[in-house]
């Protein structure tokens, strides 16, 4: 039975806040994210990456920690960390 791994990843967007959302919306709806929590009036949002797509964007396995901010979303995202790895079964 193969896993599909996904990291729970805490993002720290950069003020102002309304923009770095519509931003950050945008790289959900692009990268095909599941967006856990954000709003407006604050800077953490948690979304969740399946791993393929964490590769391609930090060019290694996900494990908890702090991240580097990628490259064009300077501009809107403060700093990246994984705060949990899911492994889910496919039955």
């Amino acid at each position: 039975m193969p896993n599909r791994i996904k990291a729970v990843v805490q993002i720290n967007l950069k003020y102002p806040y309304q923009p770095s959302i519509y931003m950050l919306f945008r790289l959900i709806t692009v990268w095909g994210f599941r967006l856990i929590k954000a709003g407006t009036n604050s800077a953490i949002s948690v979304v969740e990456i399946p791993q393929d797509k964490f590769n391609t964007i930090f060019g290694a396995n996900p494990i908890v920690g702090e991240w580097g901010v990628p490259q064009g979303t300077e501009t809107f995202i403060q700093s990246i960390k994984v705060v949990e790895i899911k492994k889910e079964s496919l039955i």
